[in-house]
């Protein structure tokens, strides 16, 4: 598909302005102290690559997650069988 100057114009713009609040909304969460910040700065002492080993850990936890989310478990959680193990609230 081509597109005219004016549209790669707004595309680009949409890009960029996705792109910087993700990277707002990531580093808020980066500087958040909590549980992983603490474990970060605990393991550093100890080993220059805890930064990559923590990253590691919560990609194995978090990606599986993220596959069934896409690949449709919400659809499962919505059958009547499943209406208590639902997170969302449920009407009766």
């Amino acid at each position: 598909m081509v597109f005219a100057r004016a549209d790669r114009s707004v595309i680009m713009t949409f890009m960029l302005t996705t792109l910087l609040s993700v990277t707002v909304i990531s580093f808020s969460g980066v500087l958040m102290p909590g549980p992983m910040f603490a474990l970060t700065l605990s393991r550093s002492y100890h080993t220059p690559w805890a930064g990559a080993q923590i990253v590691l850990g919560h990609i194995l936890v978090e990606l599986p997650i993220i596959l069934l989310i896409y690949f449709g478990f919400a659809g499962f959680l919505s059958l009547s069988g499943c209406r208590y193990c639902s997170v969302w609230p449920v009407e009766l």
